[in-house]
């Protein structure tokens, strides 16, 4: 290809995109346009995150047969002739080509957890309990000291404030998580990794912990146990762990729907929101998660009925669909959402010319919306009025048309993400989520730092707090075609500057450390 032609397709290539997502490149020090006009495009090389080069190959036998370079074919004339560049909804059978059963992914990421890798030495956490105003025994789908998420902020809130109070806090999370409950055959090998009080102690056979428990269980003090999440552990184990610590009632969190499938965001086949149909349903039948949720959802109902737990829903969307979704009723259920919003008024300054920026806020995940804001950003990305962003982790290629913003937020720094928003200046933030989401932290972020909400109507607490929390600075829409319309349309930068402005911040509610510690489980209840 001569120099006037890798000038011509230049501003078509995503230089950052081809140099990650091809690192051989990068380590042989080559230039990506060069090398993508020379042997990439007949590698099958895509030149940017919008153009897949097989496709239009295959799509396009003119161009095959005659052996241009695709995006140069593109450029020149598959741009005025409409021709694609990637398959229709290639997000999602990208995704829908990826899905698997939980199981299967359960087996494929496994590594190999021996209690001798940090054998727990029972004597030394015999000594480091306090036994003061009691045990609470507290059982997650992984080791909230070290990741990220909003479970983990609700445990490590939690932590903290009940060990204030008196309390020991033991936290139970599985040596080896994996996205599915541990296999019913192997249920007394489980190995479990130990925090007390926040310190780590090390891995044990979770059947291994039942002398200690049932010698706590002989002091005056109360144990109270707490079920954050049962993914990763046996339910019978748990169970029997229960019964022998003679604990006061259990308290079972609905965080999401895995009590109802291994699918704990109840999308079929990864996809789409199936609204948990009934186990014999041709919706079961024809997802990759049908054959594994009739014994899944088997052994927490045998859990649920032994245990009796109250439920404690983040959202009322969250325990009503909970409660539709799983045939066995808890004792009680609690409306108890993780965080509380403090706002106040605050004066909104003019932009003075520059874009209007937009955020996806959080992970590069395909059921938070990530896949839609990318090709919404792809769509506007020549509209001088708007700059796009991403906050958060990053994973996957650079993308050239969404800047990056590397934030994580962890107990020491609750405040990262509402900080970095108001410091890069952020107008707005699209909630796209393809999920009833019981509770969303990054939502209550985003509005404590003044954003527009754009949002995806009936996506669980998403919409219903927006309005609730920023009824003249959100939107909803109902597909993404009207969303896309919207942002192209006149109106809109304008609705955001004359939009009242409240900035604050989240106020964490602990978890549930005043529930146990107050004797308050009768008072808020659903």
């Amino acid at each position: 290809m001569n120099t006037v032609d890798a000038k011509a397709i230049e501003h078509a290539f995503d230089r950052s995109y081809y140099m990650t997502r091809y690192p051989d490149v990068r380590a042989a020090g080559l230039d990506p346009l060069q090398h993508y006009c020379e042997n990439g495009w007949r590698e099958g090389r895509h030149p940017s995150a919008t153009f897949d080069t097989a496709y239009y190959l295959q799509a396009n036998q003119d161009v095959r047969q005659a052996g241009i370079n695709p995006l140069l074919h593109y450029v020149y004339r598959g741009r005025a002739e409409g021709r694609p560049t990637r398959p229709a909804m290639a997000w999602i059978r990208q995704h829908l080509a990826e899905a698997r059963p939980a199981r299967i992914a359960q087996a494929h990421g496994t590594v190999a957890v021996a209690v001798g890798q940090m054998p727990l030495r029972v004597d030394d956490l015999v000594l480091a309990f306090r036994n003061q105003n009691g045990l609470v025994i507290s059982v997650s789908h992984d080791d909230f000291a070290v990741n990220v998420g909003g479970v983990q902020n609700v445990v490590s809130d939690e932590c903290a404030a009940l060990q204030r109070r008196g309390f020991d806090y033991l936290h139970l999370s599985p040596a080896q998580p994996g996205p599915g409950l541990a296999e019913a055959t192997q249920a007394g090998e489980v190995c479990v990794s130990v925090r007390l009080n926040g310190t780590k102690f090390g891995i044990v056979k979770a059947s291994a912990l039942r002398p200690l428990l049932r010698g706590f269980a002989g002091h005056s003090r109360p144990t109270h146990w707490v079920i954050h999440h049962l993914m990763g552990h046996s339910p019978e184990v748990l169970a029997t762990l229960i019964e022998d610590t003679e604990s006061r009632k259990p308290l079972l969190w609905a965080h999401d729907f895995f009590a109802a499938c291994p699918s704990y965001t109840l999308m079929r086949n990864d996809i789409v929101f199936c609204n948990a149909p009934p186990l014999a349903s041709d919706g079961c039948r024809i997802c990759v998660n049908g054959g594994e949720r009739g014994p899944h959802a088997l052994r927490i109902q045998a859990f649920v009925e032994k245990v009796r737990p109250s439920l404690i829903a983040p959202s009322q969307s969250a325990a009503e669909l909970w409660r539709r979704s799983v045939p066995v009723r808890p004792v009680e259920t609690i409306i108890l959402p993780p965080a509380d919003m403090a706002l106040q008024a605050s004066r909104r300054a003019s932009r003075g010319g520059r874009p209007l920026r937009i955020a996806h806020i959080g992970a590069r995940v395909f059921h938070k919306g990530w896949f839609v804001f990318q090709e919404l950003a792809q769509a506007l990305r020549g509209d001088a009025r708007y700059e796009f962003f991403q906050f958060g982790s990053i994973s996957g290629p650079e993308l050239d048309f969404i800047r990056h913003v590397d934030v994580r937020v962890t107990l020491a720094n609750r405040d990262a993400m509402v900080s970095a928003l108001v410091e890069n200046e952020v107008d707005v933030a699209i909630f796209w989520c393809l999920w009833p989401e019981t509770f969303n932290f990054t939502l209550h972020e985003a509005i404590a730092a003044g954003t527009f909400v754009l949002a995806r109507r009936d996506q669980g607490n998403v919409w219903a707090a927006a309005r609730s929390l920023a009824p003249k600075a959100s939107r909803a829409f109902d597909d993404e075609a009207s969303l896309l319309a919207y942002l192209r349309g006149d109106a809109f930068p304008g609705n955001v500057d004359r939009a009242p402005l409240y900035r604050g911040g989240l106020l964490p509610n602990m978890g549930c450390a005043d529930l146990l510690s107050n004797g308050k489980l009768q008072e808020v209840v659903a």
